[in-house]
């Protein structure tokens, strides 16, 4: 039994379409560790978990940087988000 062209087009379209939304769903779920520079100073680790989105729109705007393998934040978490000018 041989497929045709058209058949096997679909089958890979929808073979990568499922594959997208694997990956999706995967980045939504993903966390990281966002550390405070502030609390290390006084010998407390701290840090909070973010999103996989909310890394993307910490590092878009400037908010989060990378050191020696780890993320810190670079402003204060606990204060309310309002809306930030983009950088570029």
């Amino acid at each position: 039994m041989t497929f045709s062209r058209t058949i096997k087009e679909r089958l890979a379209a929808a073979a990568l379409i499922a594959m997208a939304i694997v990956l999706l769903l995967l980045g939504a779920l993903r966390t990281h560790k966002v550390f405070d520079p502030v609390t290390e100073e006084f010998g407390i680790v701290g840090f909070q978990l973010i999103s996989e989105r909310e890394l993307v729109e910490d590092a878009t705007f400037g908010g989060v940087r990378l050191d020696k393998g780890q993320l810190y934040t670079t402003y204060d978490r606990a204060q309310p988000r309002g809306k930030r000018t983009c950088p570029t």
